[in-house]
Protein backbone atom coordinates (compact mmCIF):
# COMPACT_ATOMS: atom_id res chain seq x y z
CA UNK A 1 0.00 0.00 0.00
CA UNK A 2 1.09 3.39 -0.59
CA UNK A 3 0.33 5.24 2.33
CA UNK A 4 2.98 2.16 4.39
CA UNK A 5 5.38 2.58 1.70
CA UNK A 6 5.61 6.29 2.34
CA UNK A 7 5.11 6.31 6.28
CA UNK A 8 8.17 4.07 6.48
CA UNK A 9 9.93 6.69 4.06
CA UNK A 10 8.94 8.81 6.84
CA UNK A 11 9.78 6.72 9.62
CA UNK A 12 13.11 6.08 8.65
CA UNK A 13 14.50 9.69 7.57
CA UNK A 14 13.22 10.60 11.46
CA UNK A 15 15.04 7.66 12.85
CA UNK A 16 18.45 9.19 10.53
CA UNK A 17 17.25 12.52 11.80
CA UNK A 18 17.22 11.80 15.55
CA UNK A 19 20.68 9.62 14.92
CA UNK A 20 22.61 12.35 13.52
CA UNK A 21 21.34 15.04 16.64
CA UNK A 22 22.55 12.24 19.18
CA UNK A 23 25.21 12.05 17.20
CA UNK A 24 26.13 15.41 17.45
CA UNK A 25 24.74 16.11 20.90
CA UNK A 26 27.35 13.17 21.89
CA UNK A 27 30.69 14.91 20.20
CA UNK A 28 29.01 18.55 21.65
CA UNK A 29 29.22 17.49 25.16
CA UNK A 30 32.24 15.46 24.61
CA UNK A 31 34.29 19.03 23.19
CA UNK A 32 32.43 20.90 26.63
CA UNK A 33 33.92 18.40 29.04
CA UNK A 34 37.48 18.84 27.30
CA UNK A 35 37.06 22.42 26.79
CA UNK A 36 36.11 22.86 30.56
CA UNK A 37 38.66 20.33 31.88
CA UNK A 38 41.21 22.87 30.02
CA UNK A 39 39.34 26.47 31.58
CA UNK A 40 37.38 27.36 28.55
CA UNK A 41 33.76 26.27 28.43
CA UNK A 42 31.71 26.65 25.72
CA UNK A 43 28.94 29.50 25.97
CA UNK A 44 25.70 28.67 25.10
CA UNK A 45 26.18 24.93 25.46
CA UNK A 46 23.14 23.77 27.46
CA UNK A 47 20.87 25.53 24.97
CA UNK A 48 22.20 23.59 22.44
CA UNK A 49 22.11 20.21 24.39
CA UNK A 50 18.40 21.63 24.95
CA UNK A 51 17.94 22.11 21.45
CA UNK A 52 19.18 18.95 20.39
CA UNK A 53 17.69 16.54 22.60
CA UNK A 54 14.43 18.22 21.33
CA UNK A 55 15.63 16.96 17.90
CA UNK A 56 16.14 13.58 19.35
CA UNK A 57 13.03 12.92 21.03
CA UNK A 58 10.96 14.57 18.33
CA UNK A 59 11.88 12.52 15.89
CA UNK A 60 12.33 9.33 17.79
CA UNK A 61 8.80 9.11 18.58
CA UNK A 62 7.61 7.30 14.97
CA UNK A 63 10.85 4.49 14.92
CA UNK A 64 9.63 3.21 18.90
CA UNK A 65 5.94 3.13 17.16
CA UNK A 66 6.80 0.95 14.33
CA UNK A 67 9.13 -0.63 16.46
CA UNK A 68 6.41 -1.52 18.87
CA UNK A 69 9.09 0.10 21.34
CA UNK A 70 6.07 1.94 23.48
CA UNK A 71 4.86 0.73 26.81
CA UNK A 72 1.45 -0.89 26.31
CA UNK A 73 -0.64 -2.58 29.26
CA UNK A 74 -0.45 -6.15 27.87
CA UNK A 75 -1.73 -7.29 31.83
CA UNK A 76 -5.33 -6.05 30.44
CA UNK A 77 -4.91 -7.38 27.21
CA UNK A 78 -4.51 -10.92 28.66
CA UNK A 79 -7.55 -11.42 30.40
CA UNK A 80 -10.16 -10.95 27.12
CA UNK A 81 -10.42 -12.82 24.13
CA UNK A 82 -8.34 -12.93 20.94
CA UNK A 83 -10.91 -10.35 19.41
CA UNK A 84 -11.26 -7.97 22.07
CA UNK A 85 -7.21 -7.81 22.10
CA UNK A 86 -7.86 -7.11 18.40
CA UNK A 87 -10.17 -4.13 18.90
CA UNK A 88 -8.52 -2.56 21.96
CA UNK A 89 -5.12 -2.51 19.58
CA UNK A 90 -6.31 -1.06 16.63
CA UNK A 91 -9.07 1.35 18.79
CA UNK A 92 -5.73 2.41 20.78
CA UNK A 93 -3.80 3.08 17.51
CA UNK A 94 -6.58 4.74 16.02
CA UNK A 95 -6.94 6.92 19.18
CA UNK A 96 -3.38 7.89 19.12
CA UNK A 97 -3.27 9.18 15.90
CA UNK A 98 -6.03 11.79 16.16
CA UNK A 99 -4.30 12.81 19.19
CA UNK A 100 -0.94 12.97 18.17
CA UNK A 101 -2.29 14.88 14.54
CA UNK A 102 -4.27 17.16 16.70
CA UNK A 103 -1.30 17.70 18.68
CA UNK A 104 1.20 18.28 15.24
CA UNK A 105 -1.18 20.45 13.96
CA UNK A 106 -1.02 22.68 17.28
CA UNK A 107 2.70 22.90 17.85
CA UNK A 108 2.81 23.77 13.89
CA UNK A 109 0.58 26.27 14.27
CA UNK A 110 2.74 27.57 17.42
CA UNK A 111 5.53 27.14 15.64
CA UNK A 112 4.21 29.86 12.65
CA UNK A 113 3.46 32.07 15.85
CA UNK A 114 6.95 32.35 17.00
CA UNK A 115 8.10 32.55 13.88
CA UNK A 116 6.01 35.66 13.01
CA UNK A 117 4.73 37.17 15.78
CA UNK A 118 6.70 35.88 19.24
CA UNK A 119 10.00 35.92 18.09
CA UNK A 120 10.60 33.66 21.03
CA UNK A 121 14.63 32.94 21.22
CA UNK A 122 17.01 31.21 24.21
CA UNK A 123 18.85 33.78 26.53
CA UNK A 124 22.54 33.75 25.27
CA UNK A 125 22.77 32.59 21.82
CA UNK A 126 19.25 34.03 20.66
CA UNK A 127 18.40 30.40 19.14
CA UNK A 128 14.69 31.18 17.68
CA UNK A 129 12.65 28.77 19.11
CA UNK A 130 10.21 28.00 15.94
CA UNK A 131 12.56 25.47 14.28
CA UNK A 132 12.19 23.36 17.59
CA UNK A 133 8.55 23.97 17.92
CA UNK A 134 8.34 23.19 14.29
CA UNK A 135 10.55 19.92 14.76
CA UNK A 136 8.32 18.74 17.59
CA UNK A 137 4.93 19.40 15.23
CA UNK A 138 6.47 17.78 12.70
CA UNK A 139 7.78 14.74 14.64
CA UNK A 140 4.10 14.29 16.23
CA UNK A 141 2.68 14.12 12.78
CA UNK A 142 4.95 11.64 11.80
CA UNK A 143 4.30 9.24 14.71
CA UNK A 144 0.66 9.81 14.06
CA UNK A 145 0.75 8.30 10.93
CA UNK A 146 2.96 5.74 12.00
CA UNK A 147 -0.19 5.02 14.28
CA UNK A 148 -2.67 4.83 11.85
CA UNK A 149 -0.37 2.95 9.05
CA UNK A 150 -0.02 0.24 11.96
CA UNK A 151 -3.89 0.64 12.49
CA UNK A 152 -4.64 -0.24 8.82
CA UNK A 153 -2.57 -3.02 8.68
CA UNK A 154 -3.88 -4.59 12.09
CA UNK A 155 -7.29 -3.70 10.94
CA UNK A 156 -6.45 -6.01 7.30
CA UNK A 157 -5.54 -8.63 8.72
CA UNK A 158 -9.30 -8.83 9.97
Amino acid sequence: MVLIRFVDKLVSMSKWISMMALLSLVLFVTIGILSRAFGNGIMGDIEIVRSLVVIIVSFSFAYVQKEKGHLNVDILLTKVNPTTQKVIEIASLFIGFLVNLTLGIVMLKYSKFYMLEFKASTEILSIPQYPLTFAIGLGLIIWSLTSLAQGIVKFGKG
